[in-house]
């Protein structure tokens, strides 16, 4: 098929034939659409609810850093709060949603989501980087304040060391979720536009 034909298809609001029945290239070009579709759709909707979270997150924790009595502790909240607000923005910064624009051309399309699909990757590959260690760090910070005001007023700091326990459980599930089946899941979709280029 020719490349002018092929752009025709990739433009056209409809990729039914003249006939009513679909070819090949016809269902590989809806089956790329409907791709792209989902794709944004999960990336927009993944940033929203961090959005969300960072924002609470945010809010908790400056919260927590006014109303605390001990200045380590209140620095690890203020860490925490800011970590937030750094995850939102690295977040807005580095994983945008692949575009949504019929006008590009295929190839420059099939290009602009290989790209932001292997930005998803990276960012997955290093959220222990810019994600889970500045948070932790903010937390064990303030733990080690809450810590130091228990042991203080004669209370025990076990249940500090419960909390860190099961707060760096969840981390690590973070970790994993992210690195290993997010990773996996961007990979899976970089194949289908890996096959789509000899379309």
């Amino acid at each position: 098929m020719r490349e002018d034909e092929l752009q025709r298809l990739w433009h056209a609001a409809d990729v039914r034939g003249r006939d009513g029945e679909e070819t090949m290239l016809n269902q590989a070009i809806e089956r790329a659409r409907t791709r792209a579709r989902g794709l944004r759709r999960k990336v927009m909707r993944r940033n929203l609810q961090e959005y969300l979270g960072c924002g609470l997150i945010a809010i908790y924790f400056a919260y927590g850093a006014w109303r605390a009595v001990d200045s380590l502790e209140r620095i690890g909240f203020v860490w925490v709060a800011a970590s937030a607000i750094w995850i939102a923005f690295w977040l807005t910064r580095q994983g945008g949603a692949p575009p949504d624009d019929r006008a590009l051309a295929l190839a420059e399309y099939r290009q602009r989501v290989m790209e932001n699909l292997q930005r998803q990757e990276r960012l997955l590959r290093t959220v222990k980087y810019w994600y889970l260690a500045p948070m932790y760090a903010g937390l064990v910070t303030a733990v080690a304040g809450m810590w130091r005001q228990a042991t203080a007023h004669g209370l025990s700091p076990v249940p500090l060391l419960v909390a860190m326990v099961i707060v760096t459980a969840a981390f690590g599930l973070i970790w994993a979720l992210n690195e290993i089946y997010g990773v996996r899941a961007v990979r899976r979709e970089l194949a289908f536009w890996q096959e789509t280029e000899g379309a």
